[in-house]
């Protein structure tokens, strides 16, 4: 915890606040003290702008939104300055001044009001300091991803801090939150368009998550990092989502990366989900843009309803079948399919959507011959009460774009392990 005799808080009253900001020079060429500040803003688009600009003269921004104390929405900044430096402009400078100068300090004044208004400073502080006490500071949310309606999607988990987590503590986080996907995202610096992403299940890290990528880039649009209108890149385990962010929705790039028979019979399948009547021409086969998947065709929605669902069945037929998750599917009409992906071996048994199995079966029925047009509709979760929509378009002959988008359900602060805890 950063020391309160080392600290300046400083906030812009709102009969003074400003939609310009003048900033210092940049934090890392100055000597001083460390010192925190709180700034205040009615419109979103302001904090965003400011934050951008505190970023890139490298001070340290938390981007906060407004809770019933603080009807604002608001950056906690952090960044060393001489003492009666002015991180903003001046009139910014002279409400620090007024606030007390130095956190505490003897310029403070003992008189009601500003009794008041340190205590409101103190909560405020302490959540802008949250978690710096023994362990990484982290955001974390749950979005719903590709929901359609009200109860739809695939519940995400969004980890943001400010240096990357250890594979343990990342695990039991994931484990936790007990979402089907957790993504793990270390704050990229100001300008950057590429982050690295780590995806845990509550069992397992696994390579990619089309869903919980698509709450990853909401998320940081949401924080004031990246912005609608923005072309950004996803690093997972091995293989890059390149995203356009456009006016609420997600549009990922997926790339064909296995495309093969799959090592199982038919028998092998009914043997675990039942018996089943099989789509009259296409075959089982393993696609994947990210995961590894085994495509299974039916012969019509109804056959959807008869799977039988074990999950250590599920997981003994992805383990023979050399996959991550099992894809099974009937055509609904022309171009609209209904799926449901099976993902024991990994984690949850079913997960209501899916954008990298959505994104390989598009590919697997292309390269078929039976997709002739350039999109297709998937639905997924109608089973399981869940329902949700997913989009592709088919870009080439080995890429598509999976568009959707992803709903803010929960937000809080991860506080950290102690070393007691850990040990």
């Amino acid at each position: 915890m950063t020391d309160k005799k080392a600290t300046s808080v400083g906030v812009m009253p709102r009969s003074r606040r400003q939609r310009s900001l003048s900033v210092a020079p940049p934090a890392e060429a100055r000597e001083g003290t460390e010192r925190l500040f709180l700034v205040f803003f009615r419109k979103r688009r302001d904090a965003q702008r400011a934050s951008e600009e505190l970023i890139a003269h490298g001070y340290r921004v938390r981007f906060n939104e407004p809770d019933r104390q603080t009807p604002d929405w608001w950056l906690a900044v952090r960044g060393r300055t001489e003492r009666d430096e002015p991180v903003i402009d001046e009139t910014w400078r002279h409400w620090a001044r007024e606030v007390g100068g130095e956190y505490g300090g003897s310029e403070a004044r003992d008189d009601e009001t500003h009794g008041q208004h340190k205590r409101y400073l103190d909560e405020l502080r302490r959540k802008a300091l949250d978690g710096d006490g023994g362990g990484a500071q982290a955001s974390a949310w749950i979005y719903a991803s590709f929901a359609n309606g009200l109860g739809g999607g695939n519940p995400a988990g969004v980890v943001l801090s400010a240096t990357p987590l250890a594979d343990d503590e990342a695990q039991a986080i994931a484990a936790i939150l007990s979402v089907t996907t957790t993504g793990f995202v270390t704050a990229p610096t100001a300008g950057e368009r590429s982050v690295a992403v780590r995806f845990f299940t509550p069992a397992q890290e696994i390579d990619a998550c089309g869903h919980v990528t698509i709450a990853i880039a909401t998320a940081l649009v949401e924080h004031g990092i990246w912005h609608w209108g923005d072309e950004v890149t996803v690093r997972a385990r091995g293989v890059e989502f390149a995203l356009s962010l456009r006016d609420g929705e997600v549009a990922m790039q997926q790339r064909l990366r296995i495309l093969e028979p799959a090592a199982i019979a038919w028998a092998g399948v009914e043997a675990i989900l039942g018996l089943l009547k099989r789509h009259a021409s296409l075959p089982l086969a393993v696609a994947g843009t990210g995961l590894r998947h085994l495509i299974v065709p039916l012969a019509d929605v109804v056959q959807l309803a008869l799977l039988k669902l074990d999950a250590s069945r599920i997981a003994t037929l992805a383990a023979a079948a050399g996959v991550d998750t099992i894809g099974v599917w009937a055509e609904l009409a022309p171009g609209r399919v209904r799926l449901r992906d099976l993902c024991a071996s990994i984690g949850a048994l079913e997960e209501p959507a899916s954008g990298t199995t959505s994104g390989a079966l598009a590919l697997y029925l292309r390269a078929h011959g039976w997709l002739t047009a350039d999109a297709l509709v998937v639905e997924q979760g109608i089973e399981m009460g869940r329902p949700s929509r997913i989009d592709v378009t088919l870009a080439t002959a080995d890429t598509v774009i999976v568009r959707g988008r992803a709903r803010k359900l929960l937000a809080g602060t991860l506080m950290p392990w102690s070393d007691d805890e850990r040990s």
